[in-house]
């Protein structure tokens, strides 16, 4: 098994607040791989992360709720450094865009998307 890891910093990309629309950001992967798993890091900042649901969509459209929503963080200032991981796309190619959204699902703070990191882990093809 190999893993690669791609970034994308500097965003600015408003979470609405209690909206299930939400807002993404997307990384395009140029290695192509057999998935074993995935590791995102997400670098949110929001006033309560326990507010926010993070899901993984594959280029092919399938969804990973890798963060689900009213979650542990409850309480705690921003999600950066935490890396989260997903079996979800076992066996799927890696190539592609990958899309990162995050909902908002309480009212009282709005949130921003600065960045994050997709870490594949698997079988060079």
């Amino acid at each position: 098994l190999t893993e690669s890891t791609q970034s994308v910093t500097g965003l600015s990309v408003v979470i609405p607040d209690f909206s299930a629309t939400g807002a993404t950001s997307t990384i395009n992967v140029t290695q192509d791989k057999t998935i074993e798993a995935i590791q995102i890091t997400p670098d949110i900042e929001h006033a309560n992360a326990g507010e926010l649901a993070v899901e993984l969509v594959s280029p092919r459209g399938l969804r990973s709720v890798v963060i689900p929503m009213n979650n542990a963080l409850d309480k705690t200032v921003n999600i950066k450094d935490s890396r989260f991981l997903t079996n979800a796309f076992y066996q799927e190619s890696s190539l592609g865009t990958w899309t990162m959204r995050v909902v908002d699902g309480r009212t009282g703070n709005q949130g921003t998307i600065k960045g994050w990191k997709i870490n594949i882990i698997g079988q060079a093809k």
